[in-house]
């Protein structure tokens, strides 16, 4: 280790407000070659960030500008999402009033051209933004929807009809009365590399989620009798009698799902076990619950209005659908191709609105 910082406030790498009750940090600069640096929070011990020098400026070139995800107004949670709120709305207006211009404009094009223009800058801004301004549109549209809500009119589901459907219970600590981390590490099968004990209460038992080098997937133990035991795998009349009391009378069927779909689909950061009991319940907003069978929790719930959500927002951002994801490059190559015709359009736009204003203001 290079040197060692105490830190009283979130910084640009940490900036969200759920980290604030870590506080203090240690800023840790370390000997590697990679230059990185660990936040490490004084109350836990825990490592809550760790970045890298060619992280760090990609972020600074990518995720910092594109989401403004600048510290000072990061921090302001309600502030934040209002400025992206109003920069996309701007964003759309733009591109639905440019799209129509340029159609417009298509028709008044010679037979043998396909744009009225003979400037370079108008040119191509219209060329561009005629095939590819569609693509701006629905990626300003979709950057919008990742940080507001999706009214439920939209998906035929009126409030006063919807109903609670409620799976995952908060942890009980009268549960765990009796256990210690002692009893717990005592019942472990594998008592080498712990990394984090994980207390839960899941369908009225207390649980215990032990995570060693995969930090995504636990082992998972019970309490029987007052003594910790590895939790068996629920199977589907488990998970069936489960729902019909915490359903009550609402109407559901169940099935075992054994793949990924549009749906349900893991990722990097997000672990979504296979196979998974998925229930689909048949109130107004038609809830699905994926159950992990390992622990009987619910990993993904999912709605009309979040499965609308689903495709106007990754699919329109990052073209998340399964058979481009199982070819990841050529997903990433056409995101990349699109986006540098999303760049040429914004550079042709902006060198054309600058030589308006020095037409017409003097500049």
């Amino acid at each position: 280790m290079r040197k060692i910082e105490r830190m009283d406030d979130l910084s640009q790498w940490v900036p969200w407000n759920y980290y604030k009750p870590l506080l203090p940090f240690y800023k840790c600069y370390m000997a590697d070659k990679e230059h990185t640096v660990l936040y490490v929070s004084a109350k836990t011990g825990e490592i809550i960030q760790e970045t890298k020098r060619l992280e760090r400026w990609s972020a600074r070139l990518g995720a910092i500008p594109h989401w403004i995800y600048f510290k000072q107004l990061r921090s302001l949670e309600k502030t934040w999402r209002l400025v992206v709120i109003i920069l996309a709305s701007l964003g759309i207006l733009m591109t639905v009033t440019g799209i129509y211009a340029g159609v417009i404009r298509y028709r008044k094009r010679s037979k043998n051209s396909i744009t009225p223009y003979k400037k370079f800058w108008y040119k191509w801004h219209h060329i561009t933004g005629f095939f590819f301004g569609f693509f701006v549109f629905t990626f300003v549209l979709s950057g919008l929807i990742s940080v507001s809500s999706i009214p439920d009119w939209m998906v035929g589901v009126k409030k006063s009809d919807k109903v609670k459907v409620g799976w995952n219970q908060k942890l009980d600590l009268r549960m765990h009365h009796h256990t210690t981390p002692w009893n717990i590490y005592k019942a472990l099968d594998n008592k080498d590399g712990v990394r984090k004990i994980e207390w839960k209460s899941v369908l009225g038992q207390a649980q215990y989620h032990v995570y060693y080098e995969d930090y995504q997937k636990p082992d998972v133990y019970t309490l029987y009798n007052d003594s910790v035991i590895s939790q068996r795998p629920y199977s589907m009349s488990d998970i069936q009698s489960q729902a019909n009391i915490l359903l009550g009378q609402i109407p559901f069927s169940i099935q075992e799902q054994f793949t990924y779909d549009n749906y349900y689909a893991g990722s990097g950061m997000i672990y979504l076990p296979q196979p998974a009991y998925k229930i689909m319940v048949d109130d107004v907003a038609n809830t699905w619950l994926y159950i992990d069978p390992a622990s009987g929790e619910a990993v993904k719930t999912l709605t009309r209005n979040t499965r609308l959500r689903r495709w106007l927002y990754r699919f329109l951002h990052t073209l998340d659908i399964p058979m481009l994801k199982k070819m990841d490059g050529l997903r990433k190559t056409i995101l990349v191709l699109l986006c540098l015709m999303g760049l040429a359009i914004s550079v042709t736009g902006f060198v054309i609105g600058i030589k308006w204003f020095k037409r017409n203001l003097g500049w």
